[in-house]
């Protein structure tokens, strides 16, 4: 890869991030081969989960692959055939490995042992009192330790006062528009009864 990323440089095609590319997929390979090591020398571990993890690490690299499609494409590690999607069996693998995965979700997060200090997050504590730890969370929001915000009477009052003059205006427009429209009727009614009482007097 490295070899065919400084070939296209040479040929003059300018890429500007292609060293960064590169140090980050050599890094990413180290990395996953370093823990490809650390996996096969646990041999403590119940078959279940060696399982688990064999899985998760293959989730990496499926991942890692999917998020440089594009260089994987450009160097030729991926060649397309023209037919179909060529990513399409690399994301079914992805999401068959997510499903398998699933079940062993909790646990895994919590193996990582985060404390909830740590996480910072109220949907994410460890007794499981979600609903309790965000009303606190937002009881701490400094927006909140007033009942009614110091904006209101500046910018949102001032608004909703225009929108409600708005809506009472268009709400007497209407009104207005019937009454007209009812007194046209029956003043056209009335000078009809007229013209007819005239006729039958008249005759």
């Amino acid at each position: 890869m490295v070899k065919n990323f400084t070939q296209t440089q040479a040929k003059g095609d300018v890429d500007a991030s292609v060293n960064q590319r590169v140090a980050k997929a050599v890094t990413e390979a180290f990395v996953a081969v370093q823990v490809g090591e650390m996996i096969s020398d646990l041999f403590a571990l119940p078959s279940e989960d060696a399982k688990v993890i064999g899985r998760l690490y293959r989730l990496y690299l499926l991942t890692t692959a999917e998020s440089a499609l594009v260089d994987l494409f450009s160097v030729g590690l991926i060649r397309h055939s023209g037919a179909g999607d060529p990513t399409q069996d690399l994301r079914l693998a992805i999401n068959a490995l997510c499903v398998e995965i699933l079940p062993n979700a909790i646990g895994l997060t919590d193996a990582f042992g985060f404390s909830d200090w740590s996480l910072d997050s109220a949907l994410g504590v460890f007794n499981g009192r979600v609903y309790e730890a965000l009303w606190k969370q937002v009881q701490m929001e400094p927006m909140n330790k007033d009942e009614v915000t110091p904006a209101y009477d500046p910018y949102i009052r001032p608004m909703l006062q225009r929108g409600r003059a708005a809506a009472e205006e268009k709400k007497r427009l209407k009104i207005a528009m019937c009454l007209y429209v009812v007194s046209s009727a029956v003043s056209g009614r009335m000078v009809f009864a007229l013209q007819d009482v005239r006729t039958v007097r008249a005759v």
